[in-house]
């Protein structure tokens, strides 16, 4: 009774704070996967899930993209219910994970409060991070049934491996952050279950993704590889210990709510030396620690992202400070004595972290990625205003001298969606270009706001 009340909770405090983000329209990055994944072939995204060295794009979101463009057209609302139900998903998942590593219901429900809605990691809720959603969704869930045979004390079976591969190659997929998985659940052997024997380290499955990992960093993060990223100075990793603890601190003020305090040196290694030092008190707690660290490898040396791209490596964070809380009460009650004491900790924890998250994430939503929320963006304009009220014919000519979106190619992403035509030939004078550069059939500019077309 009382986890179903904590879970109902949980439920109420995300949706008290995400339901406004249900009137969020397409980002130009979302129009820009949209289109990538639209005039990428059903048989090209196939190939590439399998050939998981490939080169292509992270093609388990491109399949996103693709199959809800296809049954739903430019409708974000369909987009927003498949990734709330994504990350509802991955939160039920992280919750049996938390209970089984912590051993405590009251463990899982405190670590789960605040990935439900955390101010810092609001992109998370919002379409051009499915990559990150769906990271979580498949390592969260071949992790818990990794966890879940090894508490049973045996190894996974050929069906149970088969099962946990196909979740590995899933999460390689969809984000190169799940690289670290098979790290983690040889960590959870050697520090949780304490077994580094033969039968552990070479266990089919660790094997085999330990090779999966090894040809997918060969063949997608290797500067030349043809992967989008790797010629992408924005994902060129600088490995200096400066640059790491730099992010590590960076990520932790993220989770703390609190701004340049742990981002410097000094403040970074008194961080991580307290954390330490607690986590020797506990296998739990030295296993969340190291896998804080393990699972943030492939961001902590690029350069500083969002919140949301540490959403996965926070569930560990979160645990952590669940275990340390409950330890807490638990000693707390052992010094009082006090019979009612067990019964009444877990509703007072619960309750003012839940306080506390409330208001913290009331008082920074407003200075936040999407807060307060505007839904009347200039893509929604130009798609009402424009793709919606005129009609276009398949590889026509179209020149805007003036337009309201202000991305590069966002209008011709939209245009070519809209109409299911990517021959369309669009250009605008906010490019750089000219009505001579080339022969244009239709000629459109603004009018108050208003989508026009001139005669020629």
């Amino acid at each position: 009774m009382a986890a179903a009340a904590a879970g109902l909770t949980a439920l109420l405090y995300s949706v008290f704070f995400t339901a406004d983000l249900f009137g969020l329209w397409f980002t130009g990055d979302d129009l820009m996967n949209m289109y990538g994944a639209f005039t990428t072939p059903w048989s090209d995204l196939v190939r590439s899930c399998v050939m998981f060295w490939s080169p292509s794009y992270r093609p388990i979101g491109q399949v996103f993209y693709r199959a809800l463009y296809g049954w739903f057209g430019l409708n974000p609302a369909a987009f927003h219910v498949v990734q709330f139900a994504v990350n509802g998903l991955s939160l039920w998942f992280a919750y049996c994970l938390a209970r089984r590593i912590a051993g405590r219901r009251l463990a899982a429900a405190l670590a789960i409060l605040p990935l439900a809605y955390h101010t810092r990691f609001v992109e998370i809720w919002m379409f051009s991070t499915i990559y990150d959603s769906l990271t979580f969704l498949f390592c969260s869930a071949a992790l818990l049934l990794y966890v879940r045979i090894r508490q049973q004390d045996r190894m996974p079976s050929a069906r149970e491996t088969a099962v946990l591969l196909l979740l590995y190659l899933c999460a390689l997929n969809s984000k190169e952050l799940s690289i670290t998985l098979p790290a983690l659940v040889f960590l959870f052997d050697a520090v949780i279950v304490r077994d580094v024997s033969r039968r552990t380290l070479f266990s089919p499955f660790l094997i085999v993704s330990l090779l999966m990992a090894a040809a997918f960093a060969a063949g997608k993060l290797q500067p030349g590889s043809g992967n989008p990223l790797s010629n992408n100075p924005d994902y060129a990793m600088h490995f200096h210990w400066k640059r790491w603890i730099s992010n590590i601190g960076m990520y932790a003020d993220n989770w703390l709510f609190t701004v340049n305090r742990f981002n410097r040196q000094p403040a970074g290694w008194r961080l991580l030396g307290v954390t330490f030092a607690a986590a020797l008190l506990s296998r739990r707690l030295l296993y969340c620690w190291l896998a804080i660290l393990i699972s943030t490898l492939p961001v902590v040396f690029l350069p500083p992202r969002g919140g949301f791209a540490v959403w996965w490596p926070s569930f560990f964070a979160a645990l952590y400070f669940a275990v340390v809380v409950t330890g807490a009460l638990d000693w707390i009650g052992g010094r009082l004595r006090w019979r009612s004491w067990n019964r009444a900790a877990p509703a007072i924890a619960y309750g003012l972290l839940l306080c506390f998250l409330v208001a913290e994430n009331h008082y920074q939503k407003p200075f936040s990625l999407v807060g307060p929320v505007n839904t009347i963006t200039p893509g929604r304009l130009t798609y009402e205003r424009l793709a919606r009220k005129f009609t276009f014919q398949p590889g026509e000519s179209i020149f805007f001298y003036d337009d309201l979106t202000g991305d590069n190619w966002e209008l011709y992403f939209l245009l070519a969606l809209h109409t299911g035509d990517p021959t369309l030939f669009v250009r605008r004078a906010r490019q750089g270009f000219k009505p001579a550069d080339a022969e244009f059939s239709r000629f459109f500019t603004l009018d108050d706001g208003e989508y026009v077309e001139l005669r020629r």
